[in-house]
C-alpha cells in the first residue's frame, strides 16, 4: 500500500541570481542536507497561507509569497510528499534559524550542489534554472 501523499510547501527565495538555502539539523530526518525552507501545510490553509507561516517559524521572516512554481513528488518509503515551490523575492531582514536547520547560506542559482540538496528540491530547482536560462 502507498502511503499517504503530505503536501510540503517551499519558498525558493531569489535576491538578484542568489537563491537562499536552509541546512536541516544534523539529528533531524534528512540531517545535512540543504533545502528550500517551508514546511507541511495545516488543515484550512492555503499552499501560499502555510509557506508564509513556515519562513516565519523557521527563519523570523516575512516574505511575500510569490508565483508557483510547480510540484515535486518524492517518496521516502514510509511516507510520500508533494513539494510545492513558490518564487519568494527576497526582501532584506534579520534571519534567525529556530530549530529545524542548523545553517543557511546564499548560493548562485547555476551554482547548487544537487549532490548535497534534498532529493525533493532538485526538480524544483532545475525547473527555476530553465526558466532563467530561458529568459536570458
Amino acid at each position: 500500500m502507498d502511503p499517504e501523499m503530505i503536501d510540503v510547501c517551499c519558498g525558493l527565495i531569489i535576491d538578484g541570481d542568489q537563491i537562499l538555502l536552509a541546512r536541516r539539523h544534523p539529528e533531524g530526518s534528512q540531517g545535512g542536507l540543504w533545502e528550500f525552507a517551508g514546511g507541511k501545510q495545516e488543515p484550512g490553509e492555503s499552499l501560499a497561507q502555510a509557506l508564509a507561516r513556515e519562513l516565519k517559524e523557521e527563519l523570523c521572516i516575512d516574505l511575500s509569497v510569490g508565483d508557483y512554481l510547480g510540484y515535486s513528488d518524492h517518496h521516502y518509503g514510509d511516507k510520500s510528499v508533494r513539494l510545492h515551490g513558490f518564487i519568494c523575492p527576497w526582501l532584506p531582514q534579520k534571519i534567525v534559524l529556530t530549530g529545524s536547520h542548523d545553517r543557511y547560506q546564499w548560493q548562485a542559482i547555476t551554482q547548487v550542489d544537487t549532490t548535497t540538496l534534498a532529493p525533493a528540491d532538485i526538480p524544483l530547482l532545475h525547473r527555476l534554472q530553465s526558466q532563467r536560462m530561458a529568459l536570458t
